[in-house]
């Protein structure tokens, strides 16, 4: 059996699909593995992509917006992830061999586990951007306030003097 590989454009650099006419060519016996093969493959290619997505929002994320929209597409990727390790556990009792069967069962505790050190991942680097994001924002407040002729006003009003909100009136 020849499993032919397609490029789909893509981010990544290299991205090997097998074509899903293979799986309906292969034996009966050996559709099960390859199904599982196939899920395997896509799992790691998910995974990676989880794993980039997580780095970048921890590195490079420096927006509430840019954080909104990244941690979304970041929890699609690891929904996705979710629902091709559920397919890979079920794909087991299609397996004739038992140690077939184990080796994928092992395969998809091992990706429950990567999957959920993923999530705890992303909500780290999420709270991680937020803190950033906020070191950020007040610094730039600050030196909009410093920067104005009229601070020493605004502060003498916040107090209470009564000459200073007359003359911020007149500002």
């Amino acid at each position: 059996m020849s499993l032919f590989l397609l490029l789909e454009p893509s981010r990544e650099p290299f991205t090997p699909t097998v074509l899903w006419s293979d799986l309906r060519m292969a034996p009966i016996s050996d559709r099960g593995a390859l199904e599982a093969h196939i899920l395997h493959q896509e799992i790691v290619r998910l995974d990676t992509m989880a794993k980039q997505k997580i780095d970048y929002i921890m590195e490079k994320v420096r927006d509430e917006k840019a954080l909104h929209e990244e941690t979304r597409e970041a929890k699609d990727l690891l929904a996705s992830l979710a629902s091709k390790i559920d397919m890979l556990k079920a794909v087991t009792s299609r397996l004739s061999s038992r140690r077939e069967q184990q080796n994928v069962r092992e395969n998809a505790e091992r990706h429950s586990k990567e999957l959920a050190e993923n999530q705890q991942q992303l909500r780290s680097a999420t709270i991680h951007a937020r803190r950033v994001i906020s070191q950020f924002i007040l610094p730039s407040f600050l030196l909009i306030i410093r920067t104005r002729k009229d601070l020493f006003l605004i502060t003498e009003a916040m107090a209470g003097n009564q000459n200073t909100h007359e003359h911020l009136r007149g500002l």
